[in-house]
């Protein structure tokens, strides 16, 4: 969430470097998706207060592609956890926060940017985004649009 006020930026820094977005979301996570983005750290310390961070506020989401988009994003993102580790230029050092706390006083680590490390977990999160997708959809329809799935209209 602490990207999000730089989203165009960020986009930009992307494009720059030969990535281009293909979609993309803006959403407000609730803790319960946060945990399905990040399923292979719930034994990181700082788990809970990640969590947290992400449900604080509006986020954009979505699929990058490139000529090898995983190590492009890693270097335009920034390799390190922590924004002052990384080089100048990169998202993380740019717009990066640092140590924070979260709203009930958990430290994290507010870095602006979330991306994939590796193919596998490429594969594992555009599924994770086709459901939130997905989810936001239906959504849009029975809450703005008070409409339901033909089938739960039909009586008997």
């Amino acid at each position: 969430p602490d990207g999000f006020e730089y989203k165009e930026r960020i986009h930009y820094l992307f494009q720059t470097v030969g990535l281009r977005i293909v979609d993309d979301r803006d959403i407000d996570l609730d803790p319960s998706v946060a945990r399905e983005l990040y399923l292979e750290t719930p034994q990181m310390r700082a788990y809970e207060a990640l969590i947290e961070y992400l449900c604080e506020g509006r986020t954009n989401a979505g699929i990058v592609v490139g000529d090898d988009a995983v190590s492009t994003l890693v270097r335009i993102c920034g390799v390190f956890t922590v924004p002052e580790e990384n080089p100048s230029g990169t998202v993380r050092r740019l717009f990066g926060r640092g140590y924070s706390r979260t709203a009930s006083g958990l430290f994290v680590i507010k870095n602006a940017v979330h991306r994939s490390k590796s193919q596998e977990q490429v594969e594992r999160e555009i599924v994770w985004y086709q459901n939130l997708r997905n989810k936001s959809l239906l959504d849009l329809c029975t809450q703005e649009y008070d409409l339901l799935p033909a089938s739960s209209k039909i009586d008997g």
